[in-house]
């Protein structure tokens, strides 16, 4: 009887260190669970930040699209006021002595005849 007395005790004491490491195993699956949700808040931090900054490099995008087509226009505008002015008949330059053929150069001195 007192064989069955040990045994069951030393059975006993098994079963409380099988739960006493049960209970560490579960306070460790806890902490990992509670890291991994906070890793999970930061990747959903991180994933709503991403999809601001890709919302602003798009708006970003599309004004810097919109001033691209301002300079085209720009430039088409100057292209057409170049071709405009080479249109323009030129003036011709007379000088004095053309002006006035009667007019004579003579020692940097202008004499009427």
């Amino acid at each position: 009887m007192r064989e069955k007395v040990a045994q069951s005790t030393a059975l006993s004491a098994q079963v409380r260190e099988k739960v006493a490491q049960s209970t560490a195993l579960s306070a460790q699956v806890r902490k990992k669970v509670a890291q991994s949700k906070a890793l999970t808040a930061q990747v959903r931090e991180k994933v709503a930040r991403s999809k601001a900054l890709s919302a602003q490099v798009r708006e970003k995008t599309a004004q810097s699209t919109a001033l691209f087509a301002q300079v085209r226009e720009k430039v088409a505008q100057s292209t057409a006021l170049t071709a405009q002015v080479g249109e323009i008949p030129q003036v011709e330059k007379k000088t004095a002595l053309e002006d006035n053929p009667q007019t004579t150069l003579k020692s940097n001195s202008f004499y009427i005849l």
